[in-house]
């Protein structure tokens, strides 16, 4: 932070635009940091995770930490590993001394860490960062601020699909500098209040910012500043200098795609936690093993493997292998991604192609929301409005806009928008093949771009429990303290004060 080869004094120049603060030299006692191996003294594994060792003749015999015995914060899963306390860690076996903040002989490790994220941020929750040196600054107060802004970053990349620094972790000009600063104060002075962080968020202009037909005085899209794509500003022509709101176009991230369908559709939820991925109990090293070191079971028998296996020793049920392919995170080793890409298109119309509920045993044997619509429509009801009804539940957009539109969804259907849901035999097979049109489509899968305002038009059949008032009243449950919002007639939310 406290310089850098891409800064310049000339603003027009200046391609780093650190948030102030030495951070680097409060945190390594110098600017240009510190061997490796004094920071990599502090993430020590053995000794100070409990772990339990499986000889030879076992799966993957080594020390394992899903199965030692020892402190689990947070209620965090034991699969995740469970440490030693501070008092009862073993010596370093390469005699490492650490250095973060200032230098620890004694046993360096992960609590050292906690410990001093504890007071800074219970200084910066006080304090905060005004009037602070910027030059000198604390290094407990360094390591706080730095994990509000990461905190910050990765609410606003969450939300937006779009970073706000560059992969140096510095921002490229100053409008995204400010506002990094801007989203982690409003984090850590209300008390590092994810809720504070999202309203910050969700009511900054650019969230969701709208076209030029919808903004008084705009002649042209290239009115926001660069902070979606901040690599724009050498660009030949002047005029492309900024953002758009193109720019602001972002796939949904994986889980809430997951999450979006199964919700939509009625489908059962499914077990999410980490255990749940060990679908082959003979893989877990944690089995009784025989004297040929086969797992087996409490009564003594063979336990079989059924299941595939992925690089990383874990068995691919149908669930875990498409959080894989559409990129969830589940696993260092499985970090995810949030772009599109071929195999992800591949794995989703996979499993959703059919808009059947792939998750549970027993693919679609039980009835969804699309059943229920078909359940409950009158019988002279035209298939025109089971469709809107369709559009509205997936995409909320409970209109057929163009004659384009029309025609492509009578080809779909293989039947006319008008024909009587009553007169066809089977009139789940043709919804499903737009349910899964919809589930693939962009307005399904993607974010950020400004459309046609449409709050308050409703489909002209709902079926009972799907009105967007009854949806509202759902969230006002979920998501607010009691009188803190409240839901009008046409299902809006409305906050109380």
């Amino acid at each position: 932070s406290e310089f850098s080869v891409t800064d310049a004094a000339n603003p027009a120049d200046d391609r780093t635009w650190q948030v102030p603060g030495y951070f680097e030299k409060a945190l390594y006692g110098s600017s240009v940091g510190r061997p490796i191996q004094d920071l990599a003294a502090f993430f020590r594994i053995e000794g100070v995770l409990a772990m339990r060792y499986y000889p030879q003749g076992v799966y993957r015999p080594g020390l394992h930490w899903g199965h030692g015995d020892g402190f689990n914060p947070w209620g965090m899963s034991g699969r995740c590993g469970e440490f030693i306390l501070p008092a009862d860690i073993e010596p370093d076996p390469q005699e490492w001394a650490g250095y973060f903040v200032e230098a620890v002989e004694d046993r360096p490790s992960i609590w050292h860490l906690e410990e001093l994220l504890r007071t800074g941020f219970d200084v910066l929750r006080q304090e905060g960062m005004a009037g602070v040196d910027e030059e000198q600054l604390e290094g407990d107060l360094a390591l706080a601020w730095m994990v509000g802004m990461r905190v910050a970053e990765g609410a606003w990349l969450e939300m937006t699909g779009r970073a706000l620094t560059t992969p140096h972790f510095f921002p490229r000009n100053h409008y995204q500098r400010d506002l990094l600063v801007h989203l982690t104060e409003a984090f850590v002075l209300n008390g590092y209040s994810l809720k504070a962080l999202l309203e910050a968020i969700v009511l900054h202009p650019y969230f969701n910012a709208g076209q030029p037909d919808q903004c008084e005085g705009l002649d042209t899209a290239y009115y926001l500043s660069p902070v979606f794509d901040p690599w724009v500003i050498d660009h030949d022509i002047p005029e492309l200098r900024l953002n758009t709101p193109g720019d602001a176009v972002n796939r949904i991230p994986p889980r809430v795609l997951m999450d979006s369908a199964v919700q939509a559709m009625d489908w059962p939820d499914f077990d999410r936690e980490v255990e749940a991925i060990w679908v082959n109990p003979a893989l877990d090293p944690g089995h009784d093993h025989d004297e040929d070191g086969n797992p087996i079971d409490e009564d003594g028998n063979l336990l079989e493997e059924p299941s595939p296996i992925n690089e990383d020793g874990f068995p691919l049920s149908p669930t875990y292998a498409f959080e894989l392919g559409i990129g969830i995170f589940l696993l260092d080793s499985s970090t995810g991604f949030r772009s599109n890409n071929l195999s992800e298109s591949l794995t989703w119309e996979e499993s959703l192609g059919g808009c059947v509920d792939p998750f549970s045993p027993g693919k679609g044997s039980s009835d969804d929301w699309l059943d229920t619509l078909i359940a409950q429509a009158p019988e002279d009801l035209p298939l025109e409005d089971l469709v809107v009804a369709l559009k509205d539940r997936l995409l909320a957009k409970p209109t057929i806009a163009t004659g384009d539109e029309r025609s492509l969804m009578e080809s779909l259907l293989g039947y006319p928008l008008s024909t009587p849901v009553g007169t066809l035999e089977n009139p789940e097979a043709p919804l499903r093949k737009v349910c899964a049109a919809l589930l693939s489509s962009p307005d399904f899968q993607l974010a950020g771009a400004p459309g046609q305002d449409l709050v308050g038009t409703s489909p002209s059949f709902v079926p009972e429990g799907s009105s967007s008032r009854a949806l509202c009243l759902e969230l006002l449950d979920t998501m607010f303290e009691t009188d803190e919002a409240s839901c009008d007639e046409s299902g809006v939310i409305r906050l109380s004060n």
